[in-house]
């Protein structure tokens, strides 16, 4: 790929870290968004070797902080080549038991701070010749049926994400806005392969970030169209799809 303009919701710790150190040397520009600013300094510290970085500190729950974090980004870039949506939150538990608080932050956060804050970008990404904003969603979110109980609120977040980016794809894609929607199954805390465990149900392997990384290095281009969907299940073999798209890529993952 060129070399991008970067934007990296999420980028300061777990897998939004990873693709921060996967994507910098690919990058002219890459900023980096998240909340807890000790470690963003330290995700800069690592990457701005291979491209100038810069980061937003940023509460997506606090609408004020969202439109500060807007205007800074546009300080850096003049526009964007790349978006990666890493950006989420788990609550654990049944809806019936959720604390009001909980509930909302979820929605602030994860809904209307994200969409907002993507709205935002929308001048920068019709800068650009060609703009991919990939989203990172759960496996179970494609589903038609087997949700996972307890995980109501996340699923809602993810799902009405997915469908926001799709939505301004095909609002946006004469203005040459790709979306790319990535459903990981589970993923693994260790780089290490000797770590790499069975899932609960005992038959999977699970995906190593490196693997997300250069899944998405490899593939957020593949098509043409506005809509690209892929799902990585395990580590080998995995596969990747489209939905509007007669082709089916078969990647695995593994090298196997």
């Amino acid at each position: 790929m060129n070399k991008s303009n970067i934007v990296i919701i999420g980028g300061s710790d777990w897998l939004g870290k990873s693709l921060a150190h996967y994507f910098a040397p690919h990058a002219e520009c890459m900023v980096l968004l998240a909340r807890t600013e000790e470690k963003l300094r330290q995700v800069q510290l690592n990457v701005q070797s291979y491209c100038q970085t810069y980061i937003v500190v940023c509460d997506l729950a606090e609408m004020n902080q969202v439109q500060l974090a807007v205007k800074e980004i546009q300080l850096y870039l003049n526009s964007v080549d790349l978006i990666l949506n890493v950006a989420g939150g788990s609550y654990v538990g049944t809806t019936y038991d959720c604390q009001t608080e909980d509930f909302f932050f979820m929605i602030d956060a994860y809904v209307k701070g994200q969409a907002f804050l993507i709205k935002s970008l929308i001048p920068l990404i019709r800068r650009s010749k060609k703009t991919v904003l990939v989203n990172f969603l759960a496996d179970w979110v494609n589903r038609k049926s087997g949700m996972e109980a307890g995980n109501a609120l996340y699923t809602m977040t993810k799902a009405a994400m997915e469908a926001f980016a799709n939505s301004l794809a095909s609002e946006e894609h004469m203005n040459g806005l790709q979306v790319s929607n990535l459903y990981l199954g589970q993923i693994a805390e260790s780089e290490n392969e000797n770590t790499i465990i069975k899932d609960a149900k005992g038959n999977l392997d699970m995906l190593l970030m490196s693997d997300i990384c250069e899944f998405v290095l490899n593939f957020m281009h593949l098509s043409s169209l506005h809509v690209f969907e892929a799902t990585l299940v395990t580590k080998s073999p995995s596969y990747a799809r489209t939905r509007l798209h007669t082709n089916t890529v078969n990647w695995d993952i593994g090298g196997q």
